[in-house]
């Protein structure tokens, strides 16, 4: 779900490069909004993925030694750290980039 709100995200910005009128200060905030709201779900999904880890599968795997948030023999992949880095970049670097969307930029007289 949180990466299906970052797709309509993305392709909305990719359509306001054909349509300008669809680029607007309300529509910023709202991507800035569904934005934060697809971040904060990719992240919950995150923080909550550890809770498994006391199944009975990763137990067989990874020795016995294997609980909640504590994963005994096994190691965690690249591909998890960049999920989470992934979600808090969208959480914080694009929702703060959409406080700053449709200001006025300074006219110059050249």
């Amino acid at each position: 779900l949180g990466c299906g709100l970052l797709l309509l995200v993305a392709l909305t910005a990719l359509m306001g490069c054909c349509v300008s009128e669809l680029i607007s200060r309300a529509v910023g905030r709202a991507a800035g909004g569904i934005q934060f709201l697809g971040g904060l779900l990719i992240g919950s999904g995150c923080a909550l993925y550890p809770l498994g880890w006391n199944s009975e599968e990763v137990r067989q795997t990874c020795g016995n030694l294997s609980e909640q948030y504590e994963l005994g023999t096994c190691t965690i992949g690249w591909a998890y750290y960049c999920t989470g880095g992934g979600a808090a970049a969208a959480m914080l670097i694009c929702t703060w980039l959409a406080c700053f969307s449709g200001k006025k930029q300074k006219q110059y007289p050249y």
